[in-house]
């Protein structure tokens, strides 16, 4: 009874979700069919090789959308070898350069894990998603394709349909319940859940057809049994995230009740509207002006061959027929006119206005005049470096967000997942050390180096300032209000080096000494000099 009434609540909490997102969906499918015709569809069915790009007739927003796409991806996230992000200690170690190399270390492990798994490829599907209609789920999970469990197999990454997934959202528009429309073969079904918990409808379709196709619903959502800091093997049922899973055939049914110990769904969103719990992206910007270009271009393309093959008309002694279709022939009544040409006077020079208007609306939507190259070139270094800072201004928003929204979610599942599988034992002596705090990330892939680059040219500028009046003067006040070791940290803050190219305290401090023994050396011997003549510097050492 009580697996029944737990069925019943969530199948309610289901329904209450289609309800929510239906009204979505008629958007979004406008939005696919012209700026990604070749994703899945919303709302429609269509076969998986029938034509999708039927009804586009202009091709702007499909690569202006395209552009967008792999500027943010090669920008933020590169699949090269690259470190696109670090690990930041908690506030009070950033000068702790054991901790940090640990934390470096931990990244490098990171970096490497995502580049032998499916990451790139999936993260792109999930950015194009997320970006143009507002929404996108990517799952994490251990890659399970060894022969045993008892050695890491990697992660895996996929990108959910937005078809095939449903939440809600809680305090501060966090998503607290999310559902997940699971389709599989029978036979499937069977190895995956077992012959005796596939439920009732699965096995009927098992023994009709082995490859019937079986629905299931997958339902997380936080677990209220789960206790804090409980100790021992925690049962699957009491994690912090419950996962129970319902067949949806003639009756529902819960075939499995686990847990996670953390939710791998990640979902991102890339504009919310205020009591919605769906996102809006780009391609709601652009929607009205590239529905408006589709049917300009339809029409356009309807008219155009009329006027370029005009029917012809003749006469006839009988009655009036007519065929306007190009190299058509209409036939009038005899002696009304001569022979001639229909011609239709279309005023294409509107048609293309308008189109052109639109193309640049969706241009700025896609925000594709920031990516562009210049049409001249900059004509003096400081001209350069207004353009770049007015691109980074423009860019700044969209990047944020999918740093916030997209990366650092997965980057924490990914975390989760490698420190619990015991693949991460820098970051388990870095947290011994470090005790209690958060880390944190940076992302310092060349578009964020250069945003904080931007952002400190006025200090940039104010040290040029007070070293060119230094130089000029050769007044020492100038430079005693500034602390070096202070100015050493945030420079390398911004830069975002490495930890290994620098010495720990402790080796600057003595080679710091070392540098002032020199240098009382130098003065010793200078004023000694002065006084008793030139003073021999052995340079060869004791012989021996």
């Amino acid at each position: 009874m009580a697996e029944d009434k737990l069925a019943k609540n969530l199948m309610d909490r289901w329904g209450l979700l289609k309800s929510r997102r239906y009204e979505h969906e008629g958007t979004w499918q406008e939005i696919v069919d012209l700026m990604s015709p070749f994703r899945g569809d919303i709302n429609t069915k269509r076969s998986a090789g029938q034509k999708r790009v039927s009804g586009v007739f202009d091709s702007t927003a499909m690569n202006a959308r395209d552009t967008f796409v792999n500027f943010l991806k090669g920008a933020l996230f590169p699949s090269s070898d690259s470190q696109w992000f670090s690990i930041l200690p908690p506030y009070g170690w950033d000068d702790d350069l054991e901790v940090r190399g640990l934390l470096d270390d931990t990244r490098n492990r990171v970096l490497r894990a995502l580049a032998v798994s499916n990451f790139y490829v999936q993260s792109s599907s999930a950015l194009a998603d997320f970006s143009t209609i507002g929404n996108s789920v990517m799952s994490v999970e251990e890659d399970d394709d060894f022969e045993t469990n008892s050695q890491f197999g990697g992660l895996s990454y996929e990108t959910v349909p937005t078809t095939d997934s449903w939440w809600m959202c809680g305090r501060g528009g966090k998503v607290t319940f999310y559902v997940r429309e699971v389709e599989m073969p029978a036979v499937d079904a069977a190895e995956f859940f077992g012959l005796k918990d596939m439920g009732v409808d699965g096995r009927e379709i098992l023994d009709k057809d082995p490859m019937g196709m079986v629905k299931y619903l997958q339902f997380v959502y936080p677990n209220k049994l789960y206790k804090p800091g409980k100790k021992g093997l925690v049962p699957a049922t009491e994690k912090a995230i419950s996962s129970d899973w319902v067949s949806i055939g003639k009756k529902p049914e819960v075939v499995r009740r686990s847990g996670f110990d953390f939710n791998p769904y990640i979902v991102s969103r890339w504009q919310v509207v205020d009591g919605e719990w769906y996102g809006r992206g780009r391609g709601h910007l652009v929607r009205p002006d590239a529905k408006g270009l589709n049917e300009l271009q339809r029409q356009f393309l309807m008219a155009a061959p009329r006027d370029m093959n005009p029917p012809l008309i003749l006469n006839e002694d009988s009655h009036l027929q007519l065929n306007s279709g190009p190299n058509g022939i209409s036939i009038m009544k005899e002696g009304t006119q001569d022979p001639r040409y229909l011609q239709a006077n279309s005023r294409y020079d509107l048609v293309l206005g308008l189109a052109r208007s639109d193309r640049e609306q969706i241009e700025r939507g896609f925000m594709t005049e920031a990516l562009r190259d210049p049409d001249t070139q900059p004509r003096s270094a400081e001209e350069s470096r207004q353009r770049m800072a007015r691109s980074l201004q423009r860019l700044s928003a969209p990047s944020e967000t999918v740093a916030v929204e997209l990366l650092n979610p997965i980057l924490d599942a990914t975390i989760r997942f490698m420190q619990k599988a015991k693949q991460l034992p820098e970051l388990d002596e870095a947290m011994a050390k470090i005790g209690e705090g958060f880390l944190s990330y940076q992302h310092v892939s060349p578009f964020f180096r250069s945003q904080r680059e931007s952002s400190a040219i006025g200090m940039y500028a104010f040290m040029e300032r007070r070293l060119a009046i230094f130089q000029a003067t050769q007044d020492p006040r100038y430079l005693d209000d500034i602390d070096p070791d202070a100015l050493s940290k945030i420079d390398r803050q911004l830069s975002s080096v490495p930890s290994e190219i620098f010495f720990k305290p402790e080796e600057v401090r003595a080679r710091r000494e070392k540098r002032a023994e020199a240098n009382a050396m130098e003065r010793t011997a200078e004023m000694q000099s002065k006084t008793q003549g030139q003073v021999p510097i052995d340079r060869a050492g004791p012989s021996i």
